[in-house]
């Protein structure tokens, strides 16, 4: 084989050509990063301290030979401290101080910022690094993670959108504008944008578990049993994924089948409280009330903030005749929740059943004072009325509600 090409003798590199060739690029290292090096490295370090070690990798210098390098997925940009973030901004101003041209200083201080729940510092130097290259396709990625922070959807959809642009197998920019799309509402969307995930990595269970929730808000049902099975397939000991498959189950009537994945939540994560709430629902409608009971009690004793366990194991006690025991719950679920309107009328409906029309009244108007357009409440506080001879409000009420019902 000829060794000459276009009359360049190639020949042997020896260990101390290699030894100055390594001196070399340390000395034009030094001056192309303006003394930075150590700052950088250790403030890159300091905001993904939770994934990396420290002094694993010289980032400066990954950097400057690849700029798709901060592309790499162990950076998840996870601070182990609000100190390690502190003095991450710090390095990385100084670095800025010392080198003003090195973009990625500019995107590790918005990293910190973002950290620190500075929202608007975080876009400002995330800015800087895309005006100085506006191809840093992760920098559009990480201010669109920030601007979602403050609630601008519709910068972080564009910003996640100008990623993706430049890079069509950019995964993250893809679930992110999903997750802001559910923000906002667009189901059908986020749903695509799952896709484009899961084409570029079938194994995800997390992507299978997100849209099969997108799913059930558009009611497609039986497409997010699917993703769930897929999501149990990849990931069986995720509560929610059983948790999330029940919800789909129940709303295609599949009880039994829904009552199965409560009990599996429940076996992976006994402290989880609404399991145990949406289970004693589910033998609610089959009439296994007491132990429906024991269910929203067990729900209870974990969580005694779950005022709608209270709503529930009251309004099943009421099923049993235990009226006492029903308005006791639902006066606790009160106390938890007194903005909930529907509390007020279950109370009512409890009270009329014991023949105490002045409190069925008395619930019902405090109903209509938080909600003023529930329909049900008006026609209930009349027929209460009626039954304590108030025939002229029976009758206002009674148009109240007509007039509701043309609206």
């Amino acid at each position: 084989m000829d060794k000459k090409i276009t009359g360049i003798q190639l020949v042997p590199v020896q260990n101390n050509q290699l030894a100055r060739l390594d001196n070399t690029l340390s000395i034009t290292n030094r001056l192309l990063f303006k003394g930075i090096e150590g700052i950088f490295n250790e403030a890159f370090y300091l905001i993904n301290s939770r994934d990396i070690e420290r002094g694993s990798e010289n980032f400066c210098l990954m950097f400057e030979l690849d700029d798709l390098y901060v592309n790499n997925e162990k950076f998840t940009f996870t601070a182990s401290s609000v100190d390690d973030s502190k003095n991450a901004f710090e390095l990385f101003t100084k670095a800025i101080e010392l080198n003003p041209n090195f973009k990625f200083s500019y995107f590790g201080r918005g990293i910190a910022s973002s950290q620190l729940m500075d929202y608007e510092n975080a876009i400002t130097d995330i800015s800087k690094t895309i005006e100085i290259d506006p191809y840093c396709i992760r920098a559009y990625n990480s201010r669109g993670i920030t601007k979602k922070s403050l609630n601008d959807y519709k910068g972080a959809i564009e910003d996640y959108s100008i990623a993706i642009n430049f890079d069509p197998k950019y995964r993250n920019a893809y679930f992110n504008r999903a997750v802001t799309r559910i923000a906002l509402n667009q189901y059908e969307y986020a749903i695509d944008d799952f896709t484009q995930v899961l084409n570029l990595n079938p194994d995800d269970a997390l992507v299978y578990y997100e849209r099969g929730t997108a799913m059930c808000q558009i009611e497609k049902y039986h497409e997010a049993i699917d993703d769930f099975t897929m999501a149990i397939r990849l990931n069986p000991y995720y509560t929610l994924n059983y948790y999330n498959r029940a919800i789909a189950k129940k709303a295609t009537k599949d009880f039994e089948g829904a009552t199965l994945d409560y009990t599996k939540a429940i076996e992976i994560d006994p402290q989880y409280a609404p399991s145990y709430n949406n289970r004693g629902l589910l033998k609610k409608v089959i009439k296994d009330y007491e132990d429906a009971i024991a269910d929203f009690t067990q729900a209870i004793e974990i969580d005694s903030t779950q005022y709608r366990a209270y709503v529930n194991r009251g309004a099943t006690k009421t099923l049993l005749k235990d009226y006492k025991g029903g308005i006791s719950d639902l006066l606790k679920a009160i106390e938890i929740k007194p903005d909930d309107p529907k509390i007020y009328c279950n109370l009512g409906r409890i009270r009329f059943q014991m023949k105490d029309y002045h409190g069925t009244i008395s619930d019902f108007t405090k109903a209509i004072e938080i909600d003023p357009f529930d329909k049900s409440a008006y026609k209930n506080r009349g027929i209460a009325k009626r039954m304590v001879g108030d025939i002229i409000g029976a009758e206002n009420d009674d148009a109240k509600y007509n007039d509701l019902n043309k609206e």
